[in-house]
């Protein structure tokens, strides 16, 4: 099956929402604490694959915060908030952040979030799997190549979503590799990365 058929048969299977029906600031929270927890695995990564040490200060922080939030989600779910529509007009009249007044879920592109959340959570079974293999030593090789599909399958929605194809960003993002390892993988080069002409090939201007 090549790309295009994928993608077309991958959102015939798609759930999409006319709104999100979900309390404004657990959706913040959870966000955040999504990103706390990516940023504290990718210290770690680059610790084990590039040989980086991790700031323990760092790591401590981004804890720290998917601590709160989790706190702040187990309260919000605890009053019945996180299947709830929190009206703007409440969020305006919160003696809060302004960043909290300024929520609405009527900004966020429905489907890019759900492709978000669906790579996030789909990875976390794949690292189930792998943490059962630490465990015991054995590997579930079709439920790890199911958990990759099902990656796929929120990258397709993704891929739709912004009209570009599977071949086009491959294509981009092994130009964007080239231009960092112009040979091999290079550690110095993987933590020194020239974001701006990285971002001029992504941008298709090379």
């Amino acid at each position: 099956m090549n790309s295009k058929d994928y993608v077309q048969n991958a959102i015939r299977t798609e759930s999409v929402p006319e709104k999100l029906i979900i309390d404004q600031i657990a959706l913040h929270a959870l966000m955040t604490m999504m990103i706390a927890c990516g940023n504290a695995v990718n210290q770690v990564k680059r610790q084990l694959y590039y040989g980086k040490q991790v700031p323990t200060d760092n790591f401590v922080r981004e804890l720290a915060t998917v601590v709160q939030m989790s706190t702040n989600l187990y309260h919000l779910a605890n009053n019945g908030l996180v299947h709830a529509q929190r009206p703007v007009e409440e969020m305006e009249k919160l003696d809060t952040a302004d960043i909290f007044k300024r929520l609405d879920t009527g900004k966020i592109n429905i489907r890019l979030l759900h492709a978000a959340m669906g790579s996030f959570t789909e990875s976390a079974e794949m690292v189930e799997a792998l943490l059962h293999q630490y465990e015991t030593g054995e590997l579930d090789g079709v439920n790890l190549a199911e958990e990759s599909g099902d990656v796929f399958w929120y990258h397709a929605i993704a891929a739709h979503e912004l009209g570009i194809g599977f071949e086009e960003t491959q294509a981009k993002n092994i130009a964007k590799l080239r231009a960092r390892f112009p040979n091999k993988f290079e550690a110095d080069k993987a933590l020194n990365r020239d974001l701006g002409a990285e971002r001029t090939i992504l941008e298709g201007q090379q």
